[in-house]
């Protein structure tokens, strides 16, 4: 069993399949028939709230999210054909952070890799140390803002984009 380090989350790589870190994401692949992409962000503020995911995706009509709970995330999926094929996404949640997972292939390459990919995601967990880090900064990014509110905002732009409850990446 060989695990992926992502920083604040890892995951078990399935014997059978290959993985590469590309910057914007972790693709993970078994052939040239699919590929199984993964990525995070961290919200600054506090945790995520499913709510605010599910507002901030947009979904082909008719296509309905179905609530799920894999390693130790909680989130849900929705799956979808188009003109490139099945998609498969995960919106997974844990804290502040985010994981959206999206497998794209065709129907009948989900067929022979859907088990291998939901147990590999089932193994996704949150690192300890890196998840006490990220609260740690975001505690630090507070205490800095109110700092610089107390003082008028002495050399701070005036940005309420700075407080929004955004998810970066």
């Amino acid at each position: 069993m060989q695990w992926i380090d992502r920083g604040l989350w890892e995951l078990s790589l399935h014997e059978s399949w290959s993985v590469r870190d590309d910057p914007e994401c972790l693709t993970i692949t078994k052939s040239d028939a699919a590929a199984f992409q993964l990525s995070s962000a961290t919200k600054l503020d506090g945790p995520i709230e499913l709510q605010e995911i599910r507002d901030s995706r947009e979904l082909p009509e008719g296509v309905s999210p179905t609530d799920i709970a894999l390693g130790d995330f909680r989130g849900f999926a929705a799956n979808y054909v188009d003109e490139e094929g099945l998609w498969q996404k995960f919106w997974l949640v844990h804290g502040s952070l985010l994981v959206f997972a999206t497998y794209l292939g065709t129907e009948g390459s989900w067929a022979v890799d859907r088990r291998e990919v939901l147990s590999m995601l089932n193994t996704i967990r949150v690192r300890a140390t890196a998840n006490r880090l990220a609260g740690i900064r975001s505690v630090f990014r507070t205490l800095l803002i109110d700092a610089y509110d107390a003082i008028g905002g002495v050399g701070w732009a005036e940005d309420s984009s700075r407080r929004s409850s955004s998810v970066r990446r």
